[in-house]
């Protein structure tokens, strides 16, 4: 898991790339949020409200419009996300594994989200386990996910789903400084 001081390093190196792009290129913050714009998500009901069906429909929307974007997959670890129909604390979403199998896991949503990001993911084989908050480092999202979360509703499991992506990445190819 990369350190906060990584993460700072990162975001400095970023800075100075898009400093050497001529005036008229968008920097790299520019487009995150365009992203959050485009993938608003406008109904901020709860698994235990009364919009939460709406709810599910924009995320579905969301997950979808994230798998297909002018940017390409923002989510290629991830595929058919679903609501659980047994519980609504839970969503269904295929993951790929390293041998490129794709299996079902779990996301859990915590008891006052959307105000909160969903707490983990865990697929079938126990290949991929990814927590918001955890203490093995090499499972937590920390750093990454640590003040960027939209408490207002307007992210949802898709918008994790991003955080987790960069974290699968840095893990994988991790960035030397």
């Amino acid at each position: 898991m990369p350190s906060d001081e990584l993460l700072e390093a990162l975001l400095t190196v970023i800075d100075s790339l898009d400093s050497k792009k001529g005036a008229d290129a968008p920097s790299i913050k520019t487009k995150m949020k365009k992203l959050e714009k485009i993938y608003s998500i406008g109904i901020s009901a709860g698994p235990t409200e009364a919009g939460w069906k709406t709810r599910i429909i924009e995320e579905l929307r969301a997950f979808k419009a994230m798998k297909n974007t002018a940017y390409g997959d923002l989510l290629p670890h991830f595929r058919y996300l679903t609501p659980y129909q047994k519980k609504n604390q839970f969503l269904l979403v295929q993951t790929k594994r390293n041998d490129n199998v794709w299996e079902w896991g779990l996301i859990r949503l915590p008891l006052f989200y959307p105000s909160l990001p969903p707490s983990s993911i865990h697929s079938k084989s126990g290949e991929l386990k990814l927590y918001t908050k955890h203490t093995d480092s090499t499972k937590c999202l920390g750093g990454i996910i640590a003040d960027r979360w939209n408490r207002t509703g307007d992210m949802g499991v898709a918008h994790w789903l991003c955080f987790c992506e960069v974290f699968l990445s840095l893990r994988d190819s991790p960035i030397k400084v």
